[in-house]
């Protein structure tokens, strides 16, 4: 081995051995008396909010660690995944009866109903720039929303399995979804078109943009495929989640998110761990233990300092970097 290559190595090594000691949880919270399903933090990273098949949403103090709300409708469902908009001022919450749910976050209202979908909606997800919201469903389509005049104001078309996870690009140009057939499709928002697609190995759970763009996280049955957009190919495959069974349920990677800086992906699956991996090397840093169930959801805080993981278990953790 080169001289070179062994510092690198080295520099690894040390690196990775600081942060497992120093990312440590800083709180569970309970709350939840089902399984939680999504996590997300407002723009300002003061407030984390949570989705539950409890049919609620509750909303965290995220520097004092406790519960400051629960919105919950008369006619709820299953809440599967939530998303604020980018002002923060309303959550959106995907439901297990097709629609979508619009709160109003400072009158603690449902201010609107969106339907459209025939099935589920698995994921959904607010762009930054154009403030559009993109839902994927299992009746194999994406809506993008005006939520608003609350009317769909596209349906994109081509997937031949459920949409489990969609993803927006930073600038708003692009979105990503993926579905239960093992592709990827990445959609020009501009002209609404399918600009290209990525056929992977195994179906895909969820999926992440840097946040410089360029690279798009993908997680599927038991590994993480990391892809250049630019170059559009697939650069590394992070492997590492157990193949041990947690409630007699193959592992699967539930969620991932990149750190605020790009340098560290985080995952979470259903063998009950949260991974933390280096994004250049693709080398797994450390692994999280904390959950008895299976990690649905990880999100970091804006400021990069608060990972946030949802669990089976009915319990959120945060970890905090020292």
């Amino acid at each position: 081995m080169r001289k070179g290559m062994w510092f690198g190595w080295l520099g690894l090594l040390i690196a990775s051995s600081v942060f497992a000691q120093e990312f440590k949880p800083r709180c569970v919270l309970h709350g939840h008396c089902r399984r939680v399903t999504s996590l997300a933090w407002s723009p300002d990273g003061k407030t984390l909010a949570s989705g539950s098949y409890d049919k609620t949403i509750r909303l965290w103090d995220g520097v004092g660690e406790k519960e400051i709300a629960t919105l919950e409708s008369s006619n709820g469902d299953w809440v599967n995944s939530i998303a604020w908009s980018p002002d923060g001022k309303t959550i959106a919450a995907a439901c297990f009866d097709a629609t979508i749910k619009i709160w109003d976050v400072a009158r603690r209202t449902n201010v609107a109903t969106l339907e459209g979908h025939t099935d589920w909606i698995y994921s959904i997800a607010w762009s930054r720039g154009a403030a559009a919201l993109a839902s994927g469903s299992a009746d194999r389509t994406i809506r993008l929303w005006d939520a608003e005049r609350r009317q769909t104001k596209a349906t994109l078309e081509g997937h031949i399995g459920e949409v489990n996870c969609v993803a927006w690009s930073p600038d708003g140009s692009v979105l990503a979804s993926g579905d239960s057939a093992a592709r990827v499709r990445l959609w020009n928002i501009a002209n609404r078109k399918n600009s290209s697609a990525i056929d992977l190995d195994e179906q895909v759970f969820s999926l992440a943009f840097s946040p410089d763009g360029k690279t798009l996280a993908c997680g599927g049955n038991s590994a993480i495929e990391l892809y250049n957009i630019a170059q559009a190919k697939s650069v590394a495959a992070l492997v590492g989640h157990s193949e041990s069974q947690i409630g007699k349920v193959s592992p699967a990677v539930c969620s991932v998110a990149f750190s605020p800086s790009g340098n560290v992906l985080a995952s979470g699956a259903r063998d009950a761990t949260i991974k933390l991996w280096d994004v250049a090397s693709g080398k797994n840093i450390t692994t999280l233990n904390g959950h008895s169930g299976a990690v649905e959801c990880v999100a970091w805080r804006p400021d990069g300092k608060i990972l946030a993981s949802a669990s089976e278990d009915q319990t959120i953790i945060l970890w905090e970097l020292k």
